[in-house]
């Protein structure tokens, strides 16, 4: 396969970051949904924390895409991988907030 002109000072490293970061954004995206799901159930109603959370994985939903893109547009190729299972069901909405916050900084903290 041929490389192509678009990857030209596109380094191994950098294509390998952009797709690692594409993974951390999907998970993200995926925990907010599960999250939005669990207060929009009839025994929680909490629709002003479903309508943020909403919001939260759609912004994920669009910086997944906006890596994907860009990726592309180098001549890199995108890996979209298998998605685990969000691993937090939390009833206790203050350390629901917490565990949030310790992903999103996890999250920010690896690429750099």
């Amino acid at each position: 396969m041929e490389t192509s002109i678009a990857k030209q000072n596109f380094s191994i490293e950098s294509e390998n970051g952009l797709n690692q970061q594409i993974q951390i954004d999907q998970i993200a995206q995926q925990q907010y949904l599960s999250t939005a799901a669990y207060f929009d159930r009839d025994d929680v109603a909490l629709p002003g924390l479903v309508k943020h959370f909403l919001e939260e994985a759609e912004h994920e939903g669009e910086r997944v895409q906006t890596f994907i893109d860009y990726q592309q547009m180098r001549g890199g190729v995108a890996i979209v991988k298998e998605v685990p299972q969000p691993s937090v069901r939390m009833k206790l909405i203050f350390f629901l907030f917490f565990y949030l916050i310790q992903f999103h900084e996890f999250s920010y903290f690896t690429i750099k």
